[in-house]
């Protein structure tokens, strides 16, 4: 699913993100094996089929079982296939990474789960309207928890429904290559799912008139979902703020004019991205404030970044060089608290040099809709002062550019350190 998707990210592909795509697979399949399970429900009790359980030696929730295990061992033949295939891709192009075998199981989960939950659901309402809806509901369901995104800046207490969803934990980032998640959230998950589908044999069971056994397995479900729930809303905001979540790795390294690192799973951009960090950097090699090093982080919030380097996110060619070139630029002329140094609250002076290395790079400072990512706060105010702005600040880095290497190297050398403190203003610039 994820092996051949996008040529442009081949060189990328990680075991991490083809074993989560193939557990991706299942959240699509499962809703329409939900549907064919209430339609099988639904004709399971039409006269032909009652009349024959009348003379079969075999009870009605047996009849029921087989159904639904045959639905079931069919779909996950299917899933499975779609694994093996993707497993494949993987073997002849992965870069980096094992075969995880935990989303998989999630997927086998979510599919049996939905089959369960559609043919109980399709006994306990047997109308011709039931397998539609009960399709659609089984998409929503395992989606809508996911939009319950938490924030970046939220508390690592705050609870949430998102993860309740395994399609949350399925549908991995760029990141997910630091991540040992599944040590912490496979029981949890793997709970909350079979205690969806004891209660789907319950509600089966229920229809057969066995209700002693039937509250019994309710019981078991509620036992369950109950501290699973509880365990997947309290896991941290962030899931890179689990303990001991992070899978320890050797960066890879090159020596440009600062030194630039990334995950051995992004090896093959590490040229492209040391050539972009060179030609940013390089105007301001050698001097005192500058950092001496370039390394990619999965989130600065949670990893000790030393003084000396900047922390970055390396995902292009997705995001595009240019924004690369931008973030590599923010990071010169202003100090920053965060993974990616914020482009809000700079300078006008901030704002000039930021353009300026950007453009002396051979990258564009703005997006495909022609806006700026270096603008200062005023900028902001209303249509008239922003195009003032954009004169002004455009004149400024025309006049930049016109001063000579040597003159420019000895003003960074008296004004970097005020500048990325955003002491400088405009007028300040030579």
């Amino acid at each position: 699913m994820y092996a051949n998707r996008n040529p442009s990210i081949r060189e990328t592909i990680t075991w991490v993100h083809i074993s989560a795509g193939i557990g991706v697979a299942s959240v699509m399949i499962a809703p329409i094996a939900a549907g064919i399970a209430a339609w099988l429900a639904v004709n399971s009790r039409r006269n032909g089929p009652e009349e024959l359980l009348s003379v079969v030696p075999v009870g009605r929730f047996w009849h029921d079982l087989a159904l639904v295990g045959g639905l079931a061992v069919w779909v996950c033949a299917t899933y499975l296939l779609h694994g093996i295939v993707q497993g494949a891709i993987a073997m002849r192009q992965a870069t980096w990474g094992a075969p995880d075998l935990a989303p998989v199981w999630i997927g086998f989960l979510v599919i049996t789960v939905a089959i369960s939950i559609g043919y109980a659901l399709g006994l306990l309402v047997p109308s011709l309207l039931t397998p539609p809806l009960i399709a659609i509901a089984s998409f929503l369901t395992l989606v809508a928890p996911y939009g319950y995104k938490v924030s970046s800046n939220a508390p690592d207490s705050q609870l949430s429904p998102h993860y309740l969803s395994p399609y949350s934990f399925l549908v991995l980032e760029e990141q997910a290559v630091y991540l040992r998640i599944w040590n912490t959230v496979l029981l949890p998950l793997s709970g909350w799912l079979i205690g969806f589908l004891i209660l789907a044999l319950a509600g089966i069971i229920f229809c057969s008139r066995h209700t002693r056994i039937g509250t019994i397995l309710v019981l078991m479900a509620m036992l369950l979902c109950g501290p699973s729930a509880y365990s997947l809303m309290h896991l941290p905001g962030q899931l890179i703020a689990i303990p001991n979540g992070f899978v320890p790795y050797q960066p890879d390294c090159v020596q440009r004019a600062i030194e630039v690192c990334v995950h051995p799973a992004y090896r093959a951009r590490l040229e492209t991205t040391a050539s972009v960090a060179d030609a940013v950097f390089k105007p301001m090699s050698g001097l005192t404030p500058m950092p001496k090093r370039l390394e990619q982080f999965a989130n600065r919030r949670y990893q000790v970044v030393p003084s000396d380097t900047v922390g970055t996110q390396i995902y292009a060619p997705r995001s595009g060089y240019d924004n690369l070139a931008v973030q590599f630029a923010l990071s010169i002329v202003k100090h920053y608290s965060s993974q990616i140094p914020p482009s809000v609250g700079l300078s006008e002076a901030q704002c000039v040099i930021g353009r300026w290395l950007v453009t002396q790079a051979g990258y564009q400072h703005r997006d495909s809709t022609g806006f700026s990512f270096f603008l200062p706060t005023a900028a902001y105010a209303n249509q008239a002062t922003f195009q003032v702005a954009e004169m002004e600040l455009d004149a400024a880095v025309i006049s930049f550019a016109q001063l000579s290497d040597v003159a420019r190297s000895a003003w960074f050398e008296r004004n970097l350190a005020p500048l990325s403190e955003g002491r400088l203003s405009l007028s300040d610039l030579p």
